[in-house]
């Protein structure tokens, strides 16, 4: 329990670290921490009026810590409570006597927290110390409880859950191997709905020459003019303004423009292109996975009735 303590202090580190701060300074660290080794034998009267809600209890209907400081059950309870509904502070619950620092030790947290408060607190540990190491790591599938440990010797960044759930352990997106974390965020970065949307109205329009809103060509014209309050007149093919063009169905500046225009046409046709697929395949292989798991659970069902097992 107190080993907890001070692990939790050091942010759950390397077992030498901790080792070697407790043998360098032994009692400077139980300082620090307010543990309290032995119990203070303190003799209390029968009744005794709590410090917290100032009502009278008596033995045993109040509780203290080995520090002695006596609550009522229901103040401590209360306190307990509180301290961890949250569970945003450190995870070391101390006596709620002001001028002390020791430590709320096992044993009367067992006695006084209900079932539901340790519950939640066991897994805030179980949080902190995960979060605090370097090899372990919660894996990033919605709905998923478990941490993967990163064995030794390892040199493959791509794990694998019980769950079935791949994924980089560097950037915890999907496993993407061959290609590097930095591809996989600027593809994520260029997938999402708004950037398709704009590709696709993009594809069958172009910029207003003036304040560059999108405009399709509904009909053969090339002679393009801008929706109020903008109503800039321009050519479709070059992009230039409309004064100069001696008819409406051809234009004589066509050149470097339009090739690059069309150039990054062809770009926007060729990431479309990829962004259906990859959202096909997504689709394709999460319903693999889902199929997968049903499979798992009649065969499971089956191998227990076979075996007459309760599963």
């Amino acid at each position: 329990t107190y080993g907890g303590f001070y692990c939790r202090s050091f942010n759950n580190s390397f077992i030498t670290q901790v080792r070697d701060a407790w043998f360098s300074d032994e009692f400077r660290v139980q300082k620090k921490l307010g543990l309290v080794l032995e119990k203070q034998e303190i003799h209390f009267p029968d009744e005794l009026t709590c410090a917290i809600c100032f009502e009278s209890y008596s033995r045993d209907d109040r509780s203290c810590g080995k520090c002695g400081h006596p609550f009522c059950n229901d103040c401590w309870t209360n306190y307990i409570r509180n301290y961890i509904r949250e569970g945003t502070g450190p995870l070391m619950i101390r006596c709620p006597e002001p001028s002390c620092r020791a430590a709320l030790h096992q044993e009367l947290f067992d006695k006084i927290a209900t079932e539901e408060q340790m519950d939640r607190f066991l897994s805030y540990l179980i949080k902190s110390f995960v979060e605090n190491q370097r090899t372990i790591k919660w894996c990033p599938a919605n709905g998923c409880e478990f941490a993967i440990d990163l064995l030794d010797g390892v040199n493959s960044c791509d794990v694998s859950c019980l769950c079935s759930y791949n994924f980089c352990w560097n950037c915890k997106e999907e496993a993407h191997r061959p290609m590097g974390c930095d591809i996989i965020t600027k593809w994520n970065e260029n997938i999402n709905p708004d950037t398709r949307t704009m590709s696709r109205i993009m594809m069958c329009s172009k910029p207003c020459t003036k304040c560059k809103r999108p405009i399709e060509m509904s009909f053969g014209c090339m002679h393009m003019k801008c929706r109020p309050p903008c109503n800039f007149e321009f050519c479709w093919i070059c992009l230039q303004r409309w004064d100069g063009h001696r008819n409406f169905y051809g234009c004589n500046r066509y050149g470097e423009v339009t090739a690059e225009r069309e150039k990054s046409k062809e770009s926007r046709k060729k990431y479309l292109h990829c962004c259906d697929r990859w959202e096909a395949h997504g689709i394709s292989r999460r319903k693999a996975v889902k199929d997968l798991e049903n499979l798992k659970s009649q065969q499971i069902k089956k191998l227990c009735d076979i075996q007459q097992l309760s599963c």
